[in-house]
């Protein structure tokens, strides 16, 4: 990305995150590559800090490699879900790359509260719970779809999150009492 693309894109972001419920029904017309690298550089950034505590190798290099792949696979994944519930459901078509887009900003207020996840895991679920609220006006404002039945769809799918956060949750805990250490 040229320079001017990097500062127009920190601008928007800086607007973003004063006002997220305002900038989300008005969503910037990104590229998909342009959406996809902001997304993973704030993704990577947001691991490698919530890595920092407590500090570890291994916790850093997750943060900051492993954490953004899984992030755009799921943002991926997602919006796929997104899309075809569009056109089973709704019967018509929408800009995969528009849905992406929105999942990313979506996801955007969940990398802060991620960072102290390594202190207070549930606050994930708070990033979540604000992802899903951002989806639902997200989907209203820029799809036209019906606040019912999008505040239906974005339920399921936070319940989703939650089992897969639970599972997660669950699997930590059995490897800290077995006694398999997740620093280096």
């Amino acid at each position: 990305m040229s320079q001017a693309l990097i500062r127009e894109s920190i601008e928007t972001l800086k607007v973003f995150f004063r006002h997220p419920l305002e900038e989300v029904a008005r969503l910037p017309d990104w590229s998909w590559k342009r959406t996809f690298f902001t997304l993973a550089t704030i993704a990577a950034l947001s691991g490698f800090l919530a890595g920092l505590f407590p500090p570890g190798v291994w916790k850093l290099l997750q943060g900051l490699i492993l954490f953004p792949i899984l992030v755009t696979v799921m943002s991926s994944l997602l919006a796929s879900f997104l899309y075809y519930y569009f056109q089973i459901f709704e019967r018509r078509t929408v800009s995969f790359a528009r849905l992406f887009t929105l999942v990313a900003f979506s996801l955007f207020p969940f990398f802060l509260f991620h960072i102290a996840s390594s202190f207070f895991p549930p606050s994930d679920l708070f990033g979540l719970a604000m992802m899903a609220i951002l989806l639902v006006v997200g989907l209203t404002e820029n799809f036209g779809l019906e606040k019912k039945r999008s505040l239906r769809l974005i339920i399921v799918v936070f319940g989703l999150l939650f089992a897969l956060w639970l599972m997660e949750r669950v699997s930590v805990r059995n490897l800290v009492s077995s006694g398999v250490t997740t620093t280096l």
